[in-house]
């Protein structure tokens, strides 16, 4: 998953998933800035949020929500320096994909927190 010690990477992934879970939505915290930012119109912001996560994931190594998260966050940047708006379709697609990775990520990452193997 990560490089270094096991205790480091326990230290990073614990980390992640209590700031994750700290909110109401099953994809986590970061999804639900996404989908306020989304609902907003503000594809400033999904751009951030998503590139933001970009990075919280790969510091656990969580590499299919790392992709999921930089599809979304170059979509909205594109759209975002064009001045045009992401079709609504799109980006619900995306936001779709992040969802669906968070979802398994945090799932996995309580498993292995609770002392099962993943």
């Amino acid at each position: 998953m990560l490089g270094g010690s096991e205790a480091s990477a326990r230290v990073a992934v614990e980390g992640f998933y209590r700031m994750e879970t700290a909110g109401s939505s099953p994809g986590g915290a970061s999804l639900q800035q996404l989908s306020a930012a989304a609902a907003r119109g503000s594809l400033r912001e999904v751009y951030e949020q998503a590139h933001s996560l970009k990075g919280a994931c790969a510091c656990v190594g969580a590499r299919a929500a790392q992709e999921a998260a930089l599809r979304l966050e170059r979509a909205a940047r594109a759209a975002s320096e064009a001045g045009t708006a992401l079709p609504p379709d799109r980006l619900d697609s995306l936001l779709a994909a992040v969802s669906s990775e968070m979802q398994r990520l945090l799932a996995a990452q309580a498993e292995l927190l609770s002392g099962g193997q993943c």
